[in-house]
């Protein structure tokens, strides 16, 4: 079966796979194949943010937040022991929207984040300024082995091993075809 897959660079392909980052945020919007429910299969790219601590643009404050949020204590793994191309996980798409809407609240319109996002960090693990797309995704799976793959720019499609297929039908994980909407 092919799924919609998305490359992420590590550390935050594993990061999406946690519930401290329900939101990936992106230049673009998701595609319209993108649907509520949909799984979408989380890749992590062949080449991660960063090689060095000295290489993160986000401070050590930040670095120090992911190490938490991945359950890793020690650096020299969190900088060279997350897979490189390769399937970490699936996730369940939820919604996009534009990420000025965060910053246009009106007090009659209910606010959507502090239920949806409330225990995550998500606002400091992602780029929220106006103009781009937060893509909500539930993770649902991290995968006991990375599944090696090629990625690719933007939403591309990957089979799946037929094998890892069955299995996560049989824990529940997605729906076998003939049960999907």
């Amino acid at each position: 079966m092919i799924y919609p897959t998305l490359t992420l660079r590590q550390p935050y392909a594993n990061l999406k796979m946690t519930p401290h980052k329900p939101s990936e945020t992106r230049s673009w919007p998701a595609p319209k194949a993108c649907r509520m429910g949909q799984i979408i299969a989380i890749h992590a790219g062949l080449t991660p943010v960063a090689n060095t601590l000295d290489e993160y643009d986000v401070g050590e404050e930040t670095v120090a937040l992911m190490m938490r949020c991945l359950g890793i204590t020690d650096l020299r793994q969190f900088l060279t022991g997350l897979p490189l191309g390769a399937v970490v996980g699936i996730c369940s798409f939820i919604w996009c929207y534009r990420t000025s809407y965060m910053d246009m609240r009106r007090p009659d319109i209910p606010v959507l984040e502090p239920t949806v996002f409330a225990d995550t960090h998500d606002r400091e693990l992602g780029d929220f300024s106006p103009g781009r797309y937060a893509w909500v995704m539930n993770p649902i799976r991290l995968f006991d082995e990375p599944v090696p793959a090629k990625g690719k720019q933007g939403v591309w499609g990957w089979e799946m091993p037929e094998d890892l297929h069955e299995q996560l039908i049989a824990d529940g994980d997605i729906l076998a075809a003939k049960d999907q909407p």
